[in-house]
């Protein structure tokens, strides 16, 4: 019982945005282009990140935000693997692709559709 409690609070988040991004959809009208709605959710998903930051980094890591961002460039930069630039490149731009994926079918069809493929 204590592990599809879990399953289920993880995954409420997941089914809320759809529901609302559902709803921004049909209440535009086809007016509104699949890019925007992609941004705005991306943008969103950053700044929550940023503010997450330091609570994962004290429990996760115990480094300071300055140390990490410097490992972080490091590793991204391809100082330490020369493989790494194309494998950031190739996850942003697959990420993309299901993003926009997801929101034209959640357009074209509906939230239960989108999230069950």
């Amino acid at each position: 019982l204590k592990y599809s409690t879990i399953f289920s609070l993880s995954t409420a988040f997941l089914a809320f945005a759809m529901i609302l991004k559902e709803r921004v959809f049909r209440n535009a009208s086809g007016k509104l282009d699949l890019f925007v709605v992609n941004s705005h959710g991306s943008l969103a998903q950053f700044l929550v990140t940023l503010l997450f930051l330091p609570i994962n980094l004290k429990f996760l890591l115990n480094t300071s935000i300055s140390d990490f961002f410097q490992q972080s460039w490091t590793i991204l930069s391809g100082q330490t693997s020369s493989i790494m630039p194309w494998a950031t490149i190739a996850y942003f731009v697959l990420n993309s692709s299901f993003n926009i994926g997801s929101l034209k079918l959640m357009r074209d069809a509906s939230a239960v559709q989108a999230l069950l493929a």
